[in-house]
């Protein structure tokens, strides 16, 4: 799977670009969890929860991500002196991958990329009528960084690996965990219906 090996060096990549685009600020906090905007870009849509917003391209790219970054959406609500991000990233595989070989392929790559690597939850998602999984653990990107929490979905369509990221705080409130549930139950490639 020659995709699945260039990830290889891109899921670190991805790990920095989580550093990158999380913000060291303070804020306040939300308590409303549901979706006040739906993002699509013709392949991916994503729920934009109540107190979430999608990041310019001019801040991305000021924040040296890559063009593998789809969008990177922030919570403008801060958490421990953090603004929570949900990272989409983008791989083309030049190969038709299945889902679960390309979901359990970024798993086995993110375990070797985040130094400390600990499992803390799976849970399963309804991603257009496949059942995938988001998975939940903490790690650090670099020695003497904090640890942090990330959730990660990945999964290939049509020839391109997709992985959805969230990187947070440690200890992450209850408000937060139901908006990043949220995020990840209605990460969608079908174009949302019109209102």
């Amino acid at each position: 799977m020659i995709g699945l090996m260039k990830g290889a060096s891109k899921l670190p990549v991805l790990a920095l670009s989580l550093a990158l685009a999380l913000s060291a600020c303070g804020g306040g906090t939300g308590t409303s969890v549901s979706c006040k905007d739906q993002y699509w870009d013709g392949t991916v849509g994503l729920c934009v929860p109540v107190g979430w917003a999608a990041m310019d391209q001019e801040t991305m790219r000021q924040r040296g991500l890559g063009e593998e970054t789809i969008v990177v959406l922030q919570s403008d609500a801060a958490v421990s002196g953090q603004f929570p991000t949900f990272t989409v990233t983008r791989e083309y595989l030049g190969e038709d991958t299945d889902a679960l070989t390309y979901e359990s392929e970024s798993t086995r790559l993110m375990k070797s990329a985040v130094g400390g690597y600990k499992q803390i939850d799976s849970r399963s998602v309804d991603l257009d009528g496949k059942t995938m999984h988001v998975h939940v653990f903490s790690g650090q990107l670099r020695e003497g960084s904090p640890q942090r929490r990330y959730y990660q979905l990945s999964t290939a369509v049509n020839k391109t690996g997709f992985t959805f990221m969230v990187m947070a705080p440690l200890s992450v409130p209850d408000t937060l965990q139901k908006q990043i549930n949220l995020m990840f139950d209605n990460v969608s490639f079908k174009q949302p219906a019109k209102k």
